[in-house]
């Protein structure tokens, strides 16, 4: 059992671990939007800003961390995957955002998740690792004209991507809060991931991407943590029980069975005393006279009790006998054997034994 308990520990302690990794896909809207123009809500130009705080929220991933970098307007560009390691990893991710510029004319929203979910589908096959993906956007769904997807509508993804166990954050960049434009997106998303979530930083996208975004993000790792203690701590309590139950079995069915007949051979026509062992139900008996035995013989004159006890040997049960203080246990049928065996018979001083089990 304890082999077992190391054994499962050590796959918890392994799969944590690998927990702890994350495949961050980071979205960002690159329309003209985003710098004051096309927006029905805004018009002041906040991308350096957001830029800024991306690069910052990238200095707080952990080593061991995968992000993609992708934006979106009229066509959606996929950056390469870059496994962060060191410092300058992020630097080079920090080079794909400062690059980054917002010319598009048309925000198409329905292209940008269909690529971003076939990234994260396939990240997700190629590690064991967390999958988030953060939505920066103002929230307009504008398609170009010629686009067969004129509204959003993503049933034909989320028929491919559903009941995914993502981390799905749709930053609100609109100075309107809880608009319905960002509702209706938020509802779509939700199809594919029930673990989306609505980040508004209209008004702050400082704080928005740089302390509420890392902030849920440890909350849900810190959520999942106890998640996996909690199923540890319930497996433990499991086997430990089933380990008792199965020692209490092992104990419960280990008792000395049989009867034994007594004589003393110092009278010149003794009588035979039987007694029955299995009434005792016990684990030990110990044979001799006085309070301390469970087979009291009165006209038995030896100072300490002999015993017989059952023991497991290779799954089967039998009795070992061992003498008590100084009166050696000597076997009449047989040369002395560890265990007692049907039929055997054996002195305790000048006293007589014969052991029968009938099974």
């Amino acid at each position: 059992m304890f082999v077992l308990l190391v054994s499962i520990i050590a796959a918890f302690e392994c799969s944590a671990f690998a927990s702890d990794s994350k495949d961050v896909i980071l979205v960002l809207d690159t329309s003209l939007s985003m710098v004051g123009y096309g927006g029905a809500y805004k018009s002041k130009n906040i991308l350096n800003q957001v830029k800024s705080s991306i690069a910052n929220y990238i200095d707080g991933l952990e080593d061991g961390d995968r992000v993609t970098f992708l934006t979106f307007d009229t066509e959606v560009r996929i950056y390469p995957t870059i496994y962060v390691d060191d410092d300058n990893d992020r630097d080079i991710l920090k080079k794909y955002i400062s690059m980054t510029e917002a010319k598009g004319a048309w925000t198409n929203t329905f292209y940008m998740i269909q690529a971003a979910f076939q990234k994260a589908d396939k990240l997700e096959k190629e590690e064991d690792n967390q999958i988030v993906i953060v939505v920066m956007t103002d929230g307009i769904d504008d398609p170009p004209p010629y686009s067969k997807h004129k509204r959003l509508n993503i049933k034909e993804i989320s028929s491919r991507f559903n009941n995914k166990d993502w981390w799905v954050y749709l930053v609100n960049l609109n100075e309107v809060k809880e608009s319905k434009k960002v509702a209706a997106l938020k509802s779509e998303l939700e199809k594919v991931s029930k673990h989306t979530t609505v980040i508004e930083a209209g008004q702050d996208p400082t704080k928005g991407i740089e302390k509420d975004l890392p902030e849920d993000i440890k909350e849900k790792e810190n959520g999942a943590g106890r998640v996996i203690l909690s199923i540890l701590i319930a497996l433990i309590v499991i086997i430990i029980v089933l380990g008792l139950i199965y020692y209490f079995y092992q104990f419960s069915t280990l008792k000395v069975a049989g009867t034994l007949e007594y004589w003393n051979n110092e009278v010149l026509d003794p009588y035979i005393t039987t007694y029955d062992l299995n009434k005792r139900a016990q684990k030990t008996i110990t044979i001799g006279k006085g309070f301390d035995s469970n087979v009291t013989i009165r006209d038995i004159a030896i100072n300490q009790p002999f015993s017989i006890t059952a023991v497991r040997v290779e799954k089967l049960i039998k009795f070992v006998i061992q003498p008590g203080g100084k009166y050696p246990i000597e076997f009449i049928n047989k040369e002395h054997g560890q265990y007692l065996e049907n039929g055997d018979i054996f002195k305790v001083a000048n006293y007589t034994f014969k052991y029968t089990n009938a099974v």
